[in-house]
């Protein structure tokens, strides 16, 4: 029967709870990785932070609504929407169309080289939670530029709504004298003639009315502080990232460093392969490393060969 050390019985006596998980041996030793990875993570994120170049947002809200002031003159009510938040997507994709960025490229003054996709580049526009407001923000290096693209969008969206609301009620008046070129010198002269003059006569006054249901209630103001970047943000994230980097370092450290000493204590009980117990002993040694420093047992391991009488 073979004599172990007193270390090894010492850690099999331990309860599993108790022992010492390797994950956590591996951090304590090789701690000053995370910390450096950590700082390093979080210098790295702040110098280039500061190397970019800052950009500012401006924002303008557009209103949008259903009810047009024609509608009191006329005592008719607006449709309902049968579904408000197609509507309201279909508004913000309205924004950026090219014909749009044409008209602020003009209103702007800027010149031909300039294309609609460089004017829309830094344009995004969303609702503003739940309600009916549309926000038009613009992100440019310079404030001024970022305020007046974005206000010159939210005015040009908002002339976009109008002319499309009063030409259905061009179409419509075109529409009714079409029909009042057709009628022959006695029809001129009958009820039918009569109700399309005054429907005519309508559908001028309403058309001419049309506000489109858009108004700019929020102009853009200058930003005085730049959006991007964020050097707190930025080193916070490099912090976060260097310390999850330098824990898998630590771990894998701890990996291959367990695993040379666990072939560096097989090759040191060798000799007990001779009566079948090198595996045991091998594991036996390699758990006892688990210990803590304080509970190792000093007590060299008795020969393996002895034998009880």
């Amino acid at each position: 029967m073979d004599e172990r050390s007193p270390a090894v019985e010492s850690y099999r006596d331990i309860a599993p709870a108790e022992r010492v998980s390797p994950h956590l041996v591996a951090l304590k030793r090789f701690w000053w990785l995370v910390v450096a990875s950590a700082v390093l993570g979080a210098l790295v994120a702040y110098v280039v932070s500061l190397t970019q170049h800052k950009l500012y947002d401006a924002s303008a809200r557009v209103l949008l609504t259903n009810s047009e002031p024609v509608n009191l003159l006329l005592h008719t009510t607006a449709a309902p929407s049968l579904d408000p938040e197609r509507d309201l997507n279909t508004d913000v994709v309205l924004v950026k169309l090219d014909s749009v960025a044409r008209r602020v490229r003009a209103e702007l003054g800027l010149p031909a080289s300039v294309s609609t996709p460089q004017i829309l580049r830094g344009v995004r526009v969303a609702p503003e939670g739940t309600s009916n407001l549309v926000v038009i923000t613009d992100r440019d290096r310079s404030p001024v530029t970022a305020t007046a693209l974005a206000n010159a969008f939210a005015r040009q969206y908002v002339l976009l709504r109008r002319r499309e609301a009063q030409n259905i009620y061009q179409t419509a008046a075109q529409q009714a004298e079409l029909q009042l070129a057709q009628l022959n010198p006695a029809q001129l002269q009958g009820p039918h003639a009569r109700d399309l003059r005054t429907q005519l006569q309508q559908l001028k006054i309403a058309g001419s009315l049309q506000t489109g249901g858009a108004q700019l209630i929020d102009p853009a103001t200058v930003p005085t502080t730049p959006a991007s970047p964020r050097p707190k943000f930025a080193t916070a994230v490099g912090l976060f990232a260097g310390l999850i980097f330098g824990v898998l370092v630590a771990l894998v450290a701890g990996v291959v460093t367990g695993v040379g000493r666990q072939r560096t204590a097989a090759a040191a009980l060798g000799t007990h392969s001779m009566n079948g117990h090198s595996e045991v002993a091998a594991s036996d040694l390699a758990g006892s490393e688990l210990l803590e420093p304080g509970e190792r047992s000093s007590t060299p391991p008795a020969p393996s060969g002895q034998l009880e009488p």
